[in-house]
């Protein structure tokens, strides 16, 4: 009898790994027009061997090939978004360094690591820019109309407040103002909590938190006179005793986890809550009773939208009252 045609075996498949050293190549950005590519290599052989630098000074940016993948961690962990000259350093890995595989990527847990109180926004900026003035600050802003407030500190130089007419205005100037480039200026933004008064904006509200649980958690802080919560914008309007109390309460609340039911942060069952000043006392009337609890068939693991519900809106406040006696 014949013997069966033998099978073909097909070559093992092999990783498409690019030529050199994958994942030791780093992309470094932003470089001022004034480095040399000696400066450059000086400055990563503080953290690791350099095989070789490759300086595209027309692009401001570089290609660093550190000798191991280690050496690149490292130097990409001490390096990016430092001041190098006059500019600050934007570092990645080079994409053509990546290691590429034909198997997919094991799924990853999706789960964020809980925000710093920095990362979490508001309608407020603080700029640092030493050697500029209001109308430079105001040219590198996308839209300078959406401001509502502009002020330059008075006892720090080069330091601005910002304040905007809604969150989604400030995340935009934001980005913009971290994406500016001014010669001998190094840049620096972060959130604020705009002018101080004593009422206070609370957003990015969970539906599990009730008047009671806001009133308890800021009544560490001082007094606490009202809180006007709006659980359809997921936002309330809490009314300090005064307003060094309502300073005390802004910093200290400011990016607590409050809330139960979700899943969205590791460590964490509750959501962020973003913490400002609002110009004036809210007076809407509550869309619930004084002990209304939250739809029980309302989704709890919902992450509220930032640009709902924010503090100053003409529809929703009105000057402040003097308070009646027996309130």
């Amino acid at each position: 009898p014949s013997k069966p045609p033998s099978k073909k075996r097909e070559p093992p498949r092999k990783l498409r790994v690019q030529a050199g050293p994958a994942g030791c190549c780093l992309w470094v950005g932003n470089i001022s027009k004034y480095a040399k590519a000696d400066e450059i290599t000086e400055l990563f052989t503080e953290h690791g061997e350099v095989d070789r630098v490759k300086y595209l000074k027309d692009k401001q940016c570089a290609f660093v090939y550190m000798r191991t993948t280690l050496m690149a961690h490292e130097a990409l962990k001490a390096l990016n978004n430092k001041d190098f000259i006059d500019r600050r350093l934007s570092i990645r890995f080079a994409r053509e360094e990546q290691p590429t595989s034909t198997r997919r990527p094991a799924p990853q847990n999706k789960l964020k690591s809980p925000p710093s109180n920095d990362e979490i926004s508001t309608r407020s900026l603080l700029l640092e820019a030493v050697g500029l003035d209001e109308t430079e600050v105001k040219s590198l802003l996308p839209d300078a109309s959406k401001l509502t407030g502009f002020v330059q500190r008075a006892k720090s130089v080069g330091s601005f407040l910002l304040d905007f007419k809604t969150v989604a205005n400030a995340m935009q100037a934001k980005a913009a103002l971290d994406r500016a480039e001014v010669p001998g200026v190094a840049l620096v933004t972060m959130y604020g909590k705009g002018k101080p008064s004593r009422n206070l904006w609370v957003g990015n509200l969970s539906g599990t938190v009730t008047d009671q649980t806001l009133k308890e958690s800021f009544s560490r802080y001082g007094m606490v006179e009202s809180v006007d919560l709006l659980t359809t914008s997921h936002c309330a309007f809490v009314r300090m005793q005064s307003e060094e109390v309502a300073r005390k309460a802004a910093d200290g609340m400011h990016g607590v986890f409050l809330g139960t039911g979700h899943s969205v942060y590791v460590g964490e069952t509750g959501l962020p809550i973003k913490v400002n000043f609002a110009e004036t006392q809210h007076h809407r009337r509550r869309d619930s009773s004084p002990n209304h609890k939250p739809n029980p068939n309302s989704n709890p693991n919902l992450v509220p939208n930032q640009q709902a519900a924010e503090p100053s809106t003409a529809e929703t406040t009105i000057p402040l009252p003097k308070p009646k006696a027996g309130c």
